[in-house]
């Protein structure tokens, strides 16, 4: 979701930044769960054609920076060769994993990494 909110914000500001997502976990090849679907569509985006990665397929250490949404996640990208990792959401500890806790956990994930997502292009644009 996070992908898509700032690719969204990085157009409104016209930025242009290559955005990619990554996870951490074991699988790749999965489409975006129906309710982060349905959050981002109401939202005016599409996920449907999203497909996971995984980070250890992924040359981390080609981007200039790289957001988690755990802190448990900086250790082993660092590992994998990330030059600048930042946790998303520091001072509330991350940001809260909506998985399988209903489509209103998903709401308020959105919520919040849209507010990031404006932060973030700020940050960008100030340096």
């Amino acid at each position: 979701m996070f992908e898509a909110l700032l690719r969204r914000e990085l157009r409104i500001a016209g930025m242009d930044i290559t955005v990619e997502s990554a996870g951490m976990m074991e699988q790749s090849g999965l489409s975006a769960s129906e309710y982060a679907q349905q959050c981002m569509h109401e939202r005016g985006l599409d996920l449907s054609e999203h497909v996971s990665r995984r980070a250890v397929d992924v040359r981390v250490e080609a981007f200039d920076r790289v957001y988690v949404v755990e802190d448990r996640f900086i250790t082993p990208l660092v590992g994998l060769g990330a030059r600048s990792v930042m946790l998303l959401n520091r001072e509330g500890g991350g940001i809260p994993n909506p998985w399988e806790q209903g489509i209103d956990a998903y709401r308020a994930c959105a919520r919040l990494l849209q507010v990031l997502a404006i932060q973030t292009v700020n940050d960008l644009a100030v340096g």
